[in-house]
């Protein structure tokens, strides 16, 4: 009888250990197992004690009252080891429910979906239906500014025919979103948007994007990115394999916006911290337009160590150190990303790619 009851402790124990194999968490593993080893010891003090009963009962029964008072005291300190066990099991499980819970939102990452409420679509609905536009000089075309036709059919176009909850969906569907909260030095927390759409390589080169132009020549924004992307995290034998980052810049889009005065190039901080506590400590980017200049600043400040190379498409009176490949298109387009996909993505890929002069620049990442 002993023997059994030691080996149903053991057994029990056993079973409830078990689950460290089946669980996530390595802590909560250790729980498990000290709660099934005070099972188990549990079981085995009975078995003792029942052992002792029996032999007891072969000696004699002078022994028996001796014996069963012993009994008695293995069976209390084998409930209270149990009660032991199960006591630091709950602390422990308590404390491994809130380690786990505090490593899920650690990172600062929050999922983001577009998702813009009823009443700013009913004030953008008013006040396009009360909106006027001025007259215009004769065939002025674009000479003085837009011209007043393609204004006038914006307009009816946003009155009437622009479905924004349909194109709101679509970004949705088609562009992972994402929100961290970034510190920039002198400005304090700020809340960053941004688009991280990962290639199934994991050896695909960590590229940062910014295709947004200036605020006063026009609209720019992270959509900009919506149809390179998937072009650049395409993995294909033939060509390389890229991880996309691409954020709405401070103060446009969904990212909120500086207090202070002051905020500028340098700044560019953001762009740098944000690929640092998404685990790219080597990256390359790419910039046309207003991303010209961002990227360039980034390549000065965080290049050679993290920013491994930059391509542009936006050529401009700078001094480019260390140039390495020049390409040119037959025809172009103010918003290349935008405007020329294909032509664009098909230039990086030969920068980056095998036998281009900037192969393999990210170390371990070479897209392949």
């Amino acid at each position: 009888m002993a023997g059994i009851i030691a080996i149903y402790g053991l057994v029990v124990s056993v079973l409830i250990a078990g689950d460290l194999k089946s669980e996530m968490s390595l802590a909560k593993g250790f729980v498990q197992l000290g709660a099934g080893l005070s099972v188990g010891l549990a079981g085995l003090a009975a078995g003792f004690a029942v052992g002792i009963v029996g032999d007891a009962g072969v000696r004699g029964t002078a022994q028996q009252p001796r014996l069963f008072v012993g009994m008695i005291l293995i069976l209390i300190f084998a409930e209270v080891l149990g009660l032991y066990g199960l006591i630091v099991a709950l602390i422990m499980n308590t404390s491994t429910r809130a380690m786990t819970q505090y490593m899920s939102t650690s990172n600062g990452e929050s999922v983001f979906r577009i998702a813009v409420p009823d009443s700013k679509l009913v004030l953008l609905q008013k006040k396009l239906d009360i909106s006027t536009l001025p007259d215009e000089l004769e065939d002025a075309g674009m000479a003085y500014g837009a011209a007043l036709p393609d204004m006038q059919r914006l307009v009816t176009r946003w009155r009437t025919g622009y479905d924004w909850r349909k194109h709101e969906a679509e970004l949705n569907a088609e562009l992972p979103q994402f929100t961290r909260d970034i510190h920039i030095q002198g400005f304090g927390l700020m809340n960053i948007h941004y688009v991280h759409k990962k290639s199934r390589l994991e050896s695909a080169i960590p590229l940062f994007s910014l295709e947004q132009i200036l605020p006063v020549t026009g609209p720019g924004s992270f959509i900009e990115v919506r149809r390179i992307l998937p072009l650049l995290v395409d993995a294909q034998p033939e060509h390389p394999s890229f991880h996309v980052i691409a954020l709405s810049l401070p103060g446009f889009g969904f990212s909120t916006a500086p207090k202070k005065k002051g905020f500028a190039l340098n700044q560019i901080q953001v762009a740098h911290k944000l690929m640092l506590a998404l685990g790219y400590d080597e990256y390359v980017t790419q910039g046309g337009d207003w991303g010209f200049f961002i990227t360039r600043r980034m390549a000065r400040l965080y290049g050679p160590k993290h920013i491994k190379a930059w391509h542009t498409n936006f050529p401009c009176w700078h001094k480019v150190p260390n140039l390495v490949f020049e390409s040119e298109q037959e025809d172009g387009g103010h918003f290349a990303a935008f405007e020329k996909p294909k032509e664009l993505v098909a230039d990086i890929r030969k920068m980056f790619g095998k036998g281009g002069p900037a192969f393999g620049v990210v170390h371990g990442k070479t897209g392949y």
